[in-house]
């Protein structure tokens, strides 16, 4: 299924997603030189060692190296997410780390489930003990690692954690969660199904959740950083729908837009950054006019803009096309409809967005305002390029890195796609263009764009009360005790007890 490359334990999957973050960590760096300007140590040692742990996960041989640096980037990623000097980013450094650690939680049980049925964490081993005989306890082995993966790609319901987390975190880094540590929950779900041979056909329900209620929550985000992440969520929804598809259509799809979201997304926030940088400010309403000011970063948020859009002729109309496709082959007609949607929403929001940072009249006190560094400039650029690069040369992407991950999944079968360039492609991104255009114009005049978040929609709360309930919990059985070292001790053994009995359940 995933061919082999000499260089072993690296093959196909571990070749596109491991140069993919060799490829854009440079970029980071480059971009971090000069916008982080205090606090170097506390920002540039947990940098380098996030960087280990997001090509250690990638070029991992066996689930158990998975883990180990999966848990080094949430480590990791958190210090750089909280900054001691700000108490506000330390809530949202606290909700990312439980979260996260809770998905890593689910993750390490499902491994050492799949070990005891094995006795091997290796990918390769596991899988030719597949073609021996069934492994046991595979239902609640494939749940619990899902849902771990879920939770740490960001997907609905499992996304509260992103839309606090890239705020907090200095742009670089926010840009670095959303282009590459989400994806690694992606490439999780991915490297699971290869090597077990099983498909989720959940996802496509979860997917097609993700894309609209993530297109839903940010148009009516202020805060840009906050509106860059819930579409985070939304392009997340359109990964999984296509994996969740299978096939050579869908998983063609869905690892082509995984990589091309990691470069439009990342543009995106290292232009925001800019804007960040030069302005101070993150609010939309205190923002406008910059497009004489930045005219670069205004082009280059243009070409992310259109990309993420599914606007030819960048990249993320090319794998949005094919992931189409594939929609139309499973002849459902709700979820092409969410697809057209999603893309109008996508288009109405980044319109929004461009009108009010780089249109319009300066917000007082922006008079100084000059162009971002070219320090800052130069893996924008590179960025902005590979969006054009990739859509324009779409056949090379797919044949060079694509194909060999798909193996009998039909590699042919995604070549031979409709054709991108068509009269009926053309046709569809007028009408998202036009359906965007409407939803913006709708949506400003009935006042729906920017404000509040309806409670209905807000997952939060599900897992405040959840927290509340756990520690009322904690606090009667913390009422129980008596202080005595007899009554501490019979809790021991009793939690013990508990837990010898599950696993001897589970095993």
């Amino acid at each position: 299924m995933i061919s082999q490359f000499q260089f072993f334990p690296v093959d196909s999957l571990s070749f596109i997603m491991g140069s993919l973050a060799l490829l854009l960590l440079p970029l980071i760096l480059i971009y971090s030189v000069k916008y982080i300007r205090t606090h170097h140590i506390h920002y540039f040692i947990p940098f380098f060692i996030l960087a280990l742990g997001i090509i250690g996960v990638f070029f991992s041989k066996d689930f158990l190296g998975f883990f180990v640096f999966l848990e080094l980037v949430t480590l990791s990623s958190y210090f750089l997410i909280i900054q001691p000097w700000m108490e506000d980013t330390l809530a949202a450094g606290f909700k990312y780390l439980i979260m996260n650690l809770i998905g890593g939680v689910l993750i390490l049980f499902s491994v050492l489930i799949l070990y005891s049925q094995t006795g091997s964490f290796d990918f390769i081993e596991i899988s030719k003990l597949l073609s021996v005989g069934a492994i046991g306890k595979l239902p609640l082995i494939s749940i619990a690692f899902l849902l771990g993966c879920l939770i740490k790609c960001g997907a609905i319901p499992f996304h509260t954690w992103l839309p606090d987390a890239h705020p907090a975190a200095p742009s670089p880094i926010s840009a670095l969660l959303s282009g590459l540590v989400i994806n690694i929950g992606v490439y999780g779900i991915l490297r699971f199904m290869f090597t077990l041979k099983i498909f989720f056909p959940v996802l496509v329900w979860i997917g097609v959740g993700s894309m609209l209620f993530g297109v839903i929550l940010a148009l009516r985000q202020t805060n840009i950083k906050r509106l860059l992440a819930y579409s985070s969520i939304s392009q997340m929804g359109y990964i999984l729908l296509g994996i969740g598809i299978g096939g050579g259509l869908g998983l063609g799809g869905g690892i082509f837009h995984a990589i091309n979201h990691a470069v439009f997304k990342m543009l995106l926030f290292l232009c925001a950054g800019a804007v960040i940088y030069v302005t101070g400010e993150r609010q939309l309403k205190h923002l406008g006019g910059l497009m004489t000011r930045m005219p670069v970063t205004a082009a280059f948020f243009i070409i992310g803009a259109l990309s993420i859009s599914g606007i030819p002729p960048f990249n993320g109309f090319v794998s949005k096309s094919i992931i189409s496709a594939a929609v139309v082959t499973g002849r459902e007609p709700m979820i092409k409809i969410a697809m057209i949607l999603t893309a109008a929403g996508t288009f109405a929001l980044f319109f929004k967005m461009f009108k009010q940072i780089f249109l319009g009249d300066l917000s007082a006190g922006k008079w100084n305002v000059k162009e971002a560094p070219v320090i800052m400039l130069f893996p924008m650029f590179l960025l902005a390029s590979a969006c054009l690069g990739m859509g324009v040369m779409w056949r090379r992407v797919l044949v060079v890195f694509i194909y060999p991950v798909l193996g009998q999944y039909g590699a042919n079968t995604v070549l031979s796609v409709h054709k991108i360039w068509s009269l009926e492609s053309l046709l569809h991104t007028l009408i998202v263009i036009g359906l965007g255009l409407v939803i913006y114009g709708v949506g400003m005049r009935m006042g729906w764009l920017g404000s509040a978040v309806p409670w209905i929609f807000s997952v939060d709360r599900i897992y405040v009360s959840i927290g509340r309930l756990i520690v009322m919990l904690g606090n009667i059985i913390r009422d129980l005790q008596f202080r005595s070292l007899n009554f501490h001790l019979l809790w021991v053994f009793l939690m013990l007890l508990l837990f010898y009995f599950l696993f001897r359940f589970i095993a």
